[in-house]
Order: C-alpha cells, then sequence, then structure tokens
C-alpha cells in the first residue's frame, strides 16, 4: 500500500518542516505534530490532510 501524503495546517496556511517550534513527526504509520514552547500564536485551528494518490482524466 502506498504511503499518503500527510500535511499540517494551522489556520488554513500549511505548516512547513522548517518552522522553528512546530515539528511534524512521522513514523511508519503514524503522523504527528508537536508544539516546543507553545506561545499564543499557536493558538488556533488545526487540521491534517491525508491524500493517497489522485486520478485525473478527461472526458
Amino acid at each position: 500500500n502506498p504511503r499518503p501524503k500527510v500535511r499540517f495546517f494551522h489556520n488554513d496556511r500549511e505548516i512547513r518542516e522548517e518552522s522553528k517550534f512546530v515539528k511534524i513527526v512521522t513514523s511508519v504509520d503514524t503522523y504527528s505534530i508537536v508544539i516546543e514552547k507553545a506561545r499564543l500564536e499557536h493558538a488556533g485551528y488545526y487540521k491534517v490532510v491525508a491524500e493517497v494518490g489522485s486520478v485525473d482524466s478527461n472526458i
């Protein structure tokens, strides 16, 4: 089975790996987000999106 592409969002903005205080941690079948030294700016809406392939077709 292919691994999904997993993306995390904070207030509808994608969280990038290079963030100083927010880390995305992956293992074989687990995806987590870790907020180190949480601050007020980390408050808000978080969302995770997992995609396993996609298909496009023209009719």
